[in-house]
């Protein structure tokens, strides 16, 4: 009793127990990490801060503790240098923690994930010792003592090298990358992962849905998450790669009638994929910049044929996707053997109309001579120009009759290929063997059409 009583007004300390602070250049929270772990320094010996790259945590962190995270502490004894205990951070899932016996709900925010795990190791003056702390966690991993009270936070592993944590955390000299690179690489395969497991999920839900509209609310929520996953990787290279990123030719040769929306789908997705192919990653879901292609398509459909479909229904007026119709007015157009509500708003937005998607428009088009589109584009485009748009065979029907197949499959059920990428990539931007101009560069040609016959009636 007397031993404790002293303990809990002189903190113990642990010079034999040590550990590294493996970290990505621009990782979330280092400084509350590197602030813990200052207050650690009177517990511990010397904890070293080592820069991360691809093959270091590949090599060292199990998979389990990547997902998520982008620095981890490593905790060692000098004694036993190959067991190594391994906590991830930022812990976003991490909602609860243990203090004194009882559950304690984080006040929010990832960051205070950080604390509470470095509490169980430091602890309270009056209960916790560096080398108890240490202990009582290897203990919660031991199945041995399953009695044992397991804190709410279990996010971290025992792992035992078979060599020396010096030689896995050096790097060979010819594998060596700018830190930028190592960083934009854990930025891919994470991203991969993440779309994989929503795909997973989104596929299970979508099985089980009964409603039609219900599977396709879930199947576009769940393409807007590619687009976003896209988006934060080209950032990401734009911000670190300075003059390589791609931009095609096409949004150069159309960069006055190009919406600023669609140059950037086009130029994410090829700078993105070049970068992938670049670093040879093993098993990266292309669907992540093939996204930008089929929404660049989307896209320019929407601004050019959906809008004059939709001008023509007074529904519009010179702002493509800014509706002047009443919101309750359903304004229905034969597609198929259903019809498209042309006048369907954007959730939460009673003014902003939503896009017709690429199977909507093939729809429309292929019942447009029953439902009219034909007829409202005779005076707008030439005899080639319709004969591009409404033939069953050939031209625009079958060029989104392509396109939306590779995207339903890699969009909804599984991940996309390097090969598969190419395939629509040349299928949006290679000519055919009797046309001078791709896909999209026809259906940009098309809107330049249109909009000058817009500027004519106008």
């Amino acid at each position: 009793m007397n031993r404790m009583k002293q303990r809990k007004y002189k903190p113990e300390t642990s010079p034999y127990l040590t550990g590294v602070f493996l970290r990505y250049s621009g990782a979330s929270y280092i400084a509350e990490v590197q602030a813990a772990l200052r207050d650690l320094k009177p517990y511990w010996s010397e904890i070293r801060e080592v820069e991360a790259n691809f093959e270091i945590v590949s090599n060292l962190i199990p998979m389990a503790l990547q997902e998520g995270a982008e620095s981890w502490l490593i905790l060692y004894r000098s004694d036993k240098p190959q067991e190594l205990l391994i906590l991830p951070f930022p812990d976003p899932a991490a909602k609860y923690y243990t203090r004194n016996g009882k559950s304690v709900k984080l006040g929010g925010g990832s960051d205070l994930a950080v604390l509470p795990l470095l509490e169980l190791i430091r602890g309270d003056w009056d209960k916790w010792f560096a080398d108890i702390g240490y202990r009582n966690l290897k203990r919660n991993l031991s199945p041995k003592e399953p009695w044992w009270p397991r804190p709410l936070i279990t996010r971290f592993q025992l792992v035992r090298i078979n060599t020396s944590l010096d030689s896995l955390l050096r790097m060979p000299e010819v594998r060596r990358q700018p830190v930028e690179q190592q960083g934009i690489q854990h930025a891919l395969k994470e991203a991969s992962q993440r779309i994989q497991q929503q795909r997973n999920e989104v596929l299970a839900h979508v099985l089980e849905a009964e409603d039609e509209d219900h599977k396709q609310e879930l199947i576009t929520k769940f393409e807007e998450h590619i687009i976003e996953e896209n988006n934060r990787l080209f950032d990401c290279l734009q911000s670190t790669r300075e003059g390589k990123i791609i931009i095609p030719s096409i949004v150069r040769s159309f960069e006055e009638i190009i919406d600023d929306e669609t140059k950037r789908f086009l130029i994410s997705a090829e700078t993105v994929e070049k970068f992938a192919c670049e670093q040879f990653l093993e098993g990266f879901d292309f669907s992540l910049p093939g996204s930008g292609l089929w929404r660049a398509v989307e896209r320019e459909l929407n601004l050019s044929l959906v809008w004059y479909v939709r001008y023509c229904y007074g529904i519009v007026g010179n702002d493509p996707m800014i509706a002047t119709e009443n919101p309750s007015v359903r304004i229905t157009i034969q597609a198929g053997s259903r019809g498209v509500n042309l006048n369907e708003r954007e959730k939460g937005n009673s003014c902003r109309l939503r896009g017709i998607t690429l199977g909507g428009i093939e729809y429309i088009l292929r019942s447009s001579h029953d439902n009219g589109v034909a007829a409202k584009f005779q005076p707008v485009v030439g005899e080639e120009w319709l004969r591009f748009m409404t033939e069953k065979e050939g031209g625009l029907i079958t060029a989104l009759q392509r396109i939306r197949r590779i995207r339903n499959r890699h969009a909804h059920i599984s991940a996309m290929s390097q090969v598969q990428y190419q395939q629509l990539h040349d299928l949006i931007f290679s000519p055919e063997e009797d046309v001078s101009e791709s896909v999209l560069e026809r259906v940009l040609r098309m809107k330049i059409n249109i909009l000058e016959y817009r500027r004519k009636i106008d």
